[in-house]
């Protein structure tokens, strides 16, 4: 699952991987040739390519991460594991509790393309939109159930993060030899870390104002998600409205005090619904399948959680301010292409 440390152990793996190849293991790391859902990248053939590959060239497995296999729809889930039947095979899914996950998958979202505050997020996926594999993590290992790989092993981030071992326990879940754990946990570094919820809040608004003159939905990411369907492609405005943010842009002053008139407290506490409930439905699903359980669950006792952010949408916002806004961007972009074209003479200006 996305915001579970996947790009922390992804860069293990690739900082590795001459020493893993060495010990017979061959590494694939978010290969786009894997989203079956966008067709305009899936290629089954790669796929089995690899495996009979891997194969032939003497390698005693293939370890393939990417965070995106957790968003498959079931019949998604088939098609993939259709190209790997012929192998012995075991799919390994890490969850973390929603107090935990909900915020960085929102942010995480902000930082590529949508626009929605955190509030409507968590709302939509607590009234409307239940089936979302943010909320609902027992409907993504009955997804993994129905495509009858070999096996399924559930790591809990939780757990892992609370005895300190989570990559010590993804490392043994892909069955590697002790001693290249023990090498590979030692190095293991936290990476990807999310900005602010002010940046991530003025980045939403960038992105909503864009969205709006490219005459594209403001919240891609998760209805595409939701959908299992392709999503265009990412913003990625992060960069630009940083370089606005640390210039003090007088826009970005407007933007900041806006927010703070909406500013409020979203309490993520675990003993409420539908959190309990959604816990209850993913420990019978993956009971069986939790490699790293504490005291036989999957969560341990996870501390109610409270979150400062804004509930500004950006259609409240001006149309003269979005404008602005747009126009913003624009020129920030200019500015960075200057910096990164002359910065020597950049920092002397």
């Amino acid at each position: 699952m996305h915001k579970t440390a996947t790009t922390s152990l992804q860069r293990l793996l690739l900082d590795y991987e001459p020493e893993l190849q060495n010990c017979g293991y061959k590494i694939i790391v978010n290969a786009c040739q894997l989203n079956v859902r966008n067709r305009s990248v899936y290629d089954a053939d790669w796929v089995s390519n690899q495996f009979s590959t891997a194969e032939r060239d003497g390698y005693q497995a293939l370890i393939v991460s990417g965070e995106i296999m957790s968003t498959f729809s079931r019949d998604q889930l088939k098609q993939l594991m259709n190209q790997v039947r012929n192998y012995e095979n075991c799919i390994v899914v890490t969850f973390r509790h929603w107090a935990g996950s909900l915020p960085s998958r929102w942010a995480q979202y902000c930082k590529r393309s949508d626009s929605q505050s955190l509030f409507r997020y968590v709302e939509k996926l607590t009234t409307q939109d239940e089936l979302h594999p943010d909320a609902r993590f027992d409907v993504v290992v009955e997804r993994l159930k129905a495509a009858e790989p070999g096996n399924i092993k559930v790591v809990s981030y939780d757990n892992g993060m609370l005895c300190g071992d989570l990559q010590t326990q993804l490392l043994k879940a892909f069955e590697l030899h002790p001693q290249m754990v023990d090498a590979m946990s030692a190095n293991s570094k936290v990476l990807n870390i999310t900005p602010s919820n002010e940046l991530m809040d003025l980045c939403r608004l960038f992105n909503g104002a864009l969205a709006e003159r490219r005459g594209r939905s403001h919240n891609d990411r998760y209805e595409s998600v939701l959908c299992g369907k392709p999503n265009e492609p990412p913003l990625e405005l992060l960069g630009k409205v940083n370089f606005l943010y640390s210039n003090k842009a007088p826009l970005v002053d407007q933007l900041r005090k806006a927010l703070r008139d909406h500013q409020d407290t979203l309490i993520l506490s675990p003993s409420a619904r539908p959190f309990c409930d959604w816990q209850d439905l993913v420990e019978r699903a993956a009971v069986g399948h939790i490699v790293n359980a504490e005291n036989g669950a999957l969560f341990p006792s996870v501390q109610q959680r409270k979150i400062t952010a804004s509930r500004l949408e950006v259609e409240e916002l001006s149309l003269q301010m979005r404008d602005n806004m747009v126009q913003a961007l624009l020129d920030a972009g200019l500015a960075i292409q200057r910096i990164r074209a002359h910065p020597v003479q950049a920092v002397a200006n």
